[in-house]
């Protein structure tokens, strides 16, 4: 009887073991991210319930590869308002790669092909670190307001997004990673106004540094940046864990966001220059990052992160307190995937905004293909802009 016991015990054992190797979702927030990561990408994936997700500890969330977030099909803010009242249970488990996707890849995936490419190698990325991550997609929550915080990633710093936007659709990749490979410029453009909000500020140094991934090329106002490759525009999609345009060269250049660059050393063991080009122990001078302390548990004080939009980087010899912003991608939905089933969550109130003025220099496009059918995909109010997206 014991050793059967026994033998229970260890089954059980190895059975919450492999779950350090799942994906973790929330109720009926599935979608096409579920199923893309189990039946494409050969994941392993848990839905904890609502009293099970506010039951969870931060040790409990460090248990999986990545908590995924999917796009509800462009759906509506209180459908994440439990991410907002528990992330200071969740965020202290993320200590791997993050990507937050200001658009909505479910909406636009069964017309469009790159927006599944894109949730493939999002999640991929998400679960690819040493640590756990976060995939995010922002859908449509923000689409009807000109600027406004994102207070469920308040745990990592302070991210201001803005909507009422062009209707963007050239993308430009600005940064790799390898799990990020299969996605380029044509998977992320076109989509019909593939941005619903972007980044105009965000957290850029220390261990809590995002970089942009894809931005709106061309795209104009608050949160606009130049890149090492040239082009100019607002990230729709930033991450943590993937190399920026420029990074790795050995050139320390401040004006491209870089706290440092130690060429083939950064991320290595021992190194404060992470693949980034960031200090993740903080820096002690512009380019010299603080030593990794030898045999030590270190846990750095990050700096606060500017929130304000950066000017074009002209002849800048000091890094300034760096803020990207970035434009938001679309992706169709599958409606086999609908959650219209999606239990009510209580809906927080919604963070007061600030009203900016709107630029109306955008070029009016008769021939492009708008959204229908929704109220936010509106095909009275189209505009083309440019957005490439370009991996370094």
């Amino acid at each position: 009887m014991r050793s059967n016991s026994l033998a229970r015990l260890a089954s059980a054992g190895l059975a919450a073991l492999a779950l350090a190797e799942d994906l973790l979702f929330y109720g009926n927030l599935t979608y096409n991210e579920y199923r893309e990561a189990t039946s494409v990408l050969g994941l392993s994936a848990h839905i904890a319930s609502d009293a099970e997700w506010r039951s969870m500890t931060s040790s409990d969330f460090a248990n999986y590869k990545a908590i995924i977030i999917p796009d509800p099909s462009c759906g509506s803010l209180n459908q994440v308002a439990f991410l907002d009242e528990t992330k200071f249970a969740w965020g202290p488990a993320i200590a791997g790669n993050i990507i937050l996707i200001g658009t909505d890849p479910t909406f636009h995936s069964s017309s469009r092909p790159g927006a599944l490419t894109l949730i493939d190698d999002a999640v991929r990325f998400a679960a690819a670190g040493n640590g756990t991550g976060l995939y995010f997609s922002l859908s449509c929550y923000y689409d009807a307001v000109t600027s406004s915080t994102v207070n469920s990633l308040s745990y990592f710093g302070t991210f201001t997004v803005r909507g009422r936007l062009a209707c963007y659709n050239d993308a430009h990749i600005v940064a790799n990673a390898s799990a990020l490979m299969a996605l380029d410029d044509a998977d992320l453009s076109n989509w019909s106004c593939s941005v619903h909000e972007v980044f105009a500020s965000y957290p850029t140094t220390g261990l809590y540094g995002f970089e942009p991934l894809a931005i709106a090329r061309n795209a104009i106002g608050e949160g606009v940046q130049t890149f090492a490759d040239g082009s100019t525009g607002v990230p729709y999609i930033i991450v943590k864990g993937a190399t920026p345009a420029g990074c790795g060269n050995g050139i320390f250049e401040p004006h491209f966001g870089e706290e440092c660059d130690e060429g083939p050393m950064n991320g290595n063991p021992g190194s404060g220059c992470s693949s980034s080009c960031k200090c993740t122990n903080g820096a002690v001078a512009p380019g010299v990052c603080h030593p990794v302390p030898a045999n030590s548990t270190y846990n750095p004080t990050l700096s606060t992160p500017s929130v304000s939009t950066p000017p074009l980087f002209a002849s800048i010899t000091m890094p300034p307190p760096f803020t990207r912003s970035s434009s938001v991608p679309l992706i169709t939905s599958s409606s086999q995937f609908s959650n219209s089933s999606l239990s009510s969550v209580s809906t927080p109130a919604e963070p007061s905004t600030t009203v900016l003025s709107t630029s109306t220099s955008f070029m009016n496009t008769s021939s492009m293909a708008c959204h229908i059918n929704t109220p936010i995909h509106r095909p009275s109010n189209c505009f083309t802009q440019s957005l490439y997206i370009r991996f370094a």
